[in-house]
């Protein structure tokens, strides 16, 4: 079907000059009741993630997990950063995608929840007062996913290379199963400040890999590859029960090259064009398909 349009596949968090006022609206009902009710914040949504879902037993090792994995969103975000381009310009940030993002309403870092009984409730009472129609509309950048007993995560860019992804599953997979054994043993999972948190989201967001971001447990800082670094050593041992540490060693090569935001600002620098970015784009994304 590409090839018949002429059209060309390319996987990024934003497309590097491509305007929003120019796509064309998907034409199902979900996605034109959003143009109508959001209006300009729905219609520049011209980005694209990566979701990754990770299923669990039960409700309640689902809600300690994501309390837990919300402290590490923005390493993950850092890692995945590549979205440097909006609409035929670099922004400064590594992710784009994020900021555009962010004034959806329900967007963002999620509360930290106190059951499962709690996230019913909202939910609830959310559709009652006709805020949303059910809980798929709550576009958290971690989210319970109860249709699929799934937590869902939102907050990486989509990914160029298909290694990539690979690797920043294996890593979401590996936290996951890892604070699940760790409930299961009964241990109490932290949960941190969302104003911390948020403010690592901030720091990788605009930085991505070359962001200092806050150790939570210290109160100091490091470097962002250093922190991956820190959590996939936390995570191997779940990976090699899970069959994953091939992926997971993707993490490092992934690190050495930079993420897709770095790349694609070398490309930038070396051609000055953004055509040359959205060729490589391409190239890239189609290379191991």
């Amino acid at each position: 079907m590409v090839d018949e349009t002429d059209a060309l596949i390319a996987s990024a968090g934003t497309h590097p000059f491509s305007r929003y006022e120019h796509q064309e609206v998907t034409d199902r009902p979900r996605y034109l009741d959003l143009i109508e009710s959001m209006r300009w914040v729905a219609e520049r949504e011209l980005i694209f993630g990566l979701h990754i879902h990770v299923g669990l037993a039960s409700p309640d090792k689902a809600i300690a997990c994501s309390n837990a994995l919300r402290t590490y969103l923005p390493e993950l975000l850092a890692l995945s950063t590549n979205s440097p381009f909006w609409q035929g310009r670099a922004t400064g940030l590594a992710s784009t995608r994020v900021k555009v993002f962010e004034p959806f309403p329900r967007a963002g870092l999620p509360p930290a929840l106190a059951s499962y009984e709690e996230f019913e409730l909202l939910v609830e009472r959310g559709i009652k007062t006709n805020s949303f129609e059910d809980y798929t509309y709550i576009w958290w950048d971690l989210r319970p996913h109860p249709r699929l007993g799934t937590i869902e995560v939102r907050v990486c860019d989509a990914q160029t290379r298909i290694e990539s992804v690979a690797a920043i599953a294996a890593l979401v997979q590996s936290l996951v199963a890892t604070f699940a054994a760790a409930f299961d043993r009964g241990e109490n999972l932290p949960i941190e400040p969302i104003t911390l948190v948020a403010e690592n989201k901030w720091r990788a967001a605009r930085d991505g890999l070359n962001a200092k971001l806050i150790d939570l447990a210290t109160d100091t800082e490091r470097s962002a590859p250093e922190a991956v670094r820190a959590l996939v050593e936390y995570g191997r041992p779940a990976a090699r029960e899970l069959g994953c540490e091939r992926e997971l060693d993707e993490i490092e090569p992934l690190l050495a090259r930079g993420s897709g935001a770095d790349e694609q600002l070398r490309i930038y620098q070396e051609t000055e064009s953004l055509l040359a970015v959205a060729k490589w784009l391409n190239e890239e994304t189609v290379r191991t398909l």
